[in-house]
């Protein structure tokens, strides 16, 4: 059984966790040059094979979806975007990448028109209110609440 070395999920250098093995991989799909999607026979690192593993790959347009969510979300757009980082959501299976942005300077120029059923409200708050919001747990969304926290804490 040949065993290919570049494996989900992506481990950090100062990790001690032993990375997945592909033994096989098959495109199924291909959606060029937004997404690909792969089926995969892979190896634990205890031993187990998994026969049936599907791996996602989408283009490198973070910024992009991130611009046009903005944009639907709050009718917002600004011109100064910063990476803060990005982070695997779902560890166990190495998948669901989260790409977190600081925007800056935003300005409203429409609506915000989202099309789809969450409830939203959009507070604009100074930075301190932000943070004394952050502290008494008055955010409800993990992703907002973690970008926000990761912006300030590491000053982007």
């Amino acid at each position: 059984m040949a065993v290919k070395k570049s494996a989900p999920p992506k481990r950090s250098a100062t990790s001690s966790l032993a990375p997945w093995q592909v033994v096989s991989e098959q495109q199924i799909f291909a959606a060029p040059p937004w997404i690909r999607l792969f089926r995969q026979t892979v190896l634990l690192p205890d031993g187990r094979i998994i026969d049936d593993y599907h791996r996602v790959q989408l283009a490198d347009y973070a910024v992009i979806a991130a611009r046009r969510e903005l944009l639907e979300e709050t009718g917002y757009v600004a011109e100064e975007w910063r990476s803060i980082s990005r982070y695997v959501c779902n560890s166990n299976y190495g998948c669901g990448t989260a790409h977190l942005f600081a925007a800056r300077n935003a300005r409203q120029v429409a609506e915000p028109h989202s099309g789809d059923l969450e409830e939203m409200e959009i507070l604009l708050l100074s930075a301190a209110e932000t943070l004394q919001a952050l502290r008494d747990g008055r955010m409800a969304a993990l992703g907002a609440v973690t970008a926000l926290a990761l912006a300030f804490n590491l000053g982007r």
